[in-house]
């Protein structure tokens, strides 16, 4: 596996999360699908977690940092009306489907997936704390959104968001999403 060797010591992701990227990798090779990223929060570290793996060209189509409304709106798609909602905005579920559908559209993938949320240390409101991250995972069958609340400081909050992606990457192609 790639964190054995000498090379992967330069990298800067740890161990688990390269073998879960190689893992995803492998299926979407594997099964002849592809992915394409929406990226918030983590700013395009779930496309760079899986394009660390080798032959990653074959099976992901590219990303979107999307680290603005304005870029949210223009490129992916997402809605102004739910970005000026204060009951929605860009931390929420409808944002984080629209971005997954962006994505999809824009790269032509098999499947998306969809990262927004507060990393912190500041953005937080009373009803979304720091660590509140809204995903999106899309195949051709369907969709599902998922609201999770994670620990720690700004990198952890980011790490974790990018596990639970690619987690959801990896049960979206067993379930043939």
């Amino acid at each position: 596996m790639g964190c054995s060797n000498d090379a992967r010591a330069e990298l800067a992701w740890p161990c688990d999360l390269y073998a879960q990227a190689e893992r995803v990798v492998n299926q979407l090779l594997a099964t002849h699908t592809t992915v394409s990223t929406a990226e918030s929060c983590t700013a395009g570290l779930v496309t760079s977690a899986l394009t660390e793996i080798s032959g990653s060209s074959a099976a992901v189509c590219g990303g979107c940092a999307s680290y603005t409304p304005q870029v949210k709106h223009a490129i992916l798609g997402v809605s102004q009306s739910i970005l000026d909602d204060p009951a929605l905005g860009p931390v929420s579920s409808f944002c984080a489907l629209q971005m997954a559908r962006g994505a999809q559209s824009l790269f032509g993938s098999t499947y998306s997936v969809s990262v927004t949320g507060i990393a912190g240390p500041t953005g937080a409101l009373p009803h979304r704390p720091i660590g509140t991250v809204w995903f999106c995972i899309m195949g051709t069958r369907g969709f599902s959104c998922i609201c999770k609340h994670f620990e720690g400081n700004r990198n952890a909050v980011r790490t974790q968001a990018v596990s639970y992606a690619l987690l959801l990457i990896e049960h979206a192609i067993q379930s043939a999403l």
